[in-house]
């Protein structure tokens, strides 16, 4: 009897966690890469400091600048100014920026302090880090600027010189700019100035079963938090992968406040995105089975018209395919089993010339790739391009992906694998027969 109770109040102590089981959390506990982190070219301008003040950022003389005050460090034989990019920390005369201040600019190591609390005084924050000294392009130093009400809610800047090699002309353009627009104070010279790279996306990997890859969330407006409704994203990658593409709509989502929208989708899979830090520290998932899917076209109605480009440039319209059951399948060549998947692909077209139609949209990055591809492959099923307005029709949020249209453009399947379509068409037609 004892062991009885015993055992009933072990299992409603522990329900909770036992329904959390199948809960997935994901630490994101990496800076990455977005898809223009490699491609700026963002100038952190500096100018001289003289008589202990600087100037407030005009932005190139759109409002009216003025002198401040500041308190800098002493026994340094210059000193220069300028304003890292971050909304997360108020500042009375600077609003959405944080003061900079580099001690002995020309010199063989030229220090960094941040006023980290922008209060003008370059005292009371962290230790001065070492820059690289002009003309070293391959050293760099990363800062870490936390929340002024969270401080583990963080962005990061990689601070580094610029490499202009033999770009003198796009050189003097740019001295010329700063000399223009900020005639009232001393520019240092544009081979004193850094060049600012944002990391504004943390990441870390879903393991679930026997696979796994790579998610991360995207603070978009550079505030430190990444959890903002209708602004930040979260977006997902392969293994592979080192660059997470912000714009990329077959990876990556806004963040909303509509529950039905907060899932992700990779390889056929999908998750219910539960929690987002808002430090962007961690994320929590979980994973759907076949009957809670989310955000999907009701199977048995018609799927919306839509025309489709093929590789050629020829334009195709879904609706004349009504008399053929259809095959869609989203992949591309980084996609899990492509090369088994479209050779699946050609399989099922030469099998059933005279009732299916198949139809690949490809993930390619340019346009020229899809063409190769379809040059090389000698195609007997339709290779299209990816439009993100056929992606959103179709409810498709991630690669490989698939629809199983019956005739009439009515949906009968979400997410068959080629080779599961191949078993399921089969028994079908040959029931039929």
């Amino acid at each position: 009897m004892y062991r009885l109770l015993y055992l009933c109040f072990f299992l409603l102590l522990h329900k909770p966690l036992l329904a959390q089981q199948d809960l997935i959390y994901v630490k994101l506990n990496e800076w990455s890469k977005d898809d223009r982190f490699d491609k700026s070219e963002l100038v952190l301008p500096l100018f001289i400091t003289e008589n202990d003040t600087i100037e407030t950022n005009d932005f190139e003389n759109l409002t009216e600048s003025k002198q401040v005050s500041i308190i800098k460090p002493t026994g340094h034989r210059n000193y220069a100014y300028g304003y890292l990019y971050f909304r997360g920390i108020p500042n009375a005369h600077n609003p959405g920026y944080v003061n900079v201040l580099v001690c002995n600019y020309n010199s063989k190591e030229p220090l960094l302090y941040v006023d980290a609390n922008n209060n003008y005084n370059f005292t009371d924050d962290n230790p001065p880090r070492i820059l690289p000294m002009v003309f070293n392009a391959n050293d760099s130093v990363l800062i870490e600027l936390g929340r002024a009400d969270n401080p583990n809610a963080k962005l990061a800047f990689k601070l580094s010189r610029f490499n202009y090699g033999n770009k003198y002309t796009y050189k003097k353009l740019l001295a010329e700019h700063y000399q223009f627009y900020y005639p009232n104070r001393k520019f240092t010279g544009i081979d004193y100035c850094l060049r600012e790279q944002r990391f504004v996306t943390r990441s870390g990997v879903v393991k679930y079963g026997n696979d796994s890859f790579k998610i991360a969330v995207f603070d978009a407006n550079n505030n430190g938090l990444f959890n903002d409704a209708d602004t930040d994203k979260v977006i997902t990658a392969n293994m592979a992968d080192s660059i997470f593409d912000s714009k990329d709509d077959l990876r990556c989502f806004t963040i909303t406040s509509k529950k039905e929208d907060l899932f992700i989708e990779k390889d056929g899979e999908q998750f219910e995105l539960l929690q987002i830090d808002p430090a962007g520290s961690y994320v929590v998932l979980k994973s759907l089975t076949e009957q809670l899917q989310m955000g999907r076209l009701p199977e048995g109605k018609k799927i919306p018209k839509f025309k489709y480009i093929d590789w050629e440039g020829n334009i195709h319209k879904i609706k004349k395919l009504r008399k053929y059951d259809i095959f869609i399948y989203f992949t591309g060549p980084n996609s899990k089993n492509f090369s088994k998947d479209t050779a699946t692909l050609r399989l099922l077209a030469a099998k059933y010339p005279d009732k299916l139609r198949v139809i690949g949209f490809i993930d390619v990055n340019k346009s020229y790739e899809l063409k190769i591809f379809g040059m090389y492959a000698n195609l007997n099923w339709t290779a299209a391009f990816k439009k993100k307005e056929i992606n959103r029709m179709l409810k498709i949020r991630g690669v490989p992906a698939s629809l199983w249209l019956g005739k009439k453009r009515r949906l009968r399947k979400y997410n068959l694998s080629p080779d599961d379509f191949l078993k399921a068409f089969e028994m079908e037609n040959n029931n039929q027969r």
